[in-house]
């Protein structure tokens, strides 16, 4: 049953690739099953908003951030 879900089919072929996706809309599986393949290693390119960062110690060689600034709900700030 959960392997139709749309999501699982849009991950699972780029995960095959060791290509991952991170963010909040994921299911939360889906979020965990990156988050154990790339500490181990098995993902080798990982494209993810800030939600990846937060509170998770993961072992990264290259981290590239599009923008330092983040929206607060009122204003940009650093």
């Amino acid at each position: 049953e959960d392997k139709t879900l749309p999501q699982i089919n849009t991950v699972l072929p780029l995960l095959k690739k060791g290509v991952g996706i991170h963010h909040s809309g994921l299911l939360p599986i889906i979020k965990e099953t990156i988050e154990i393949l790339f500490g181990e290693g098995l993902i080798k390119a990982l494209f993810a908003t800030e939600t990846f960062s937060m509170g998770l110690n993961m072992p990264a060689r290259t981290v590239l951030f599009t923008a330092a600034r983040k929206f607060d709900g009122k204003e940009l700030r650093w």
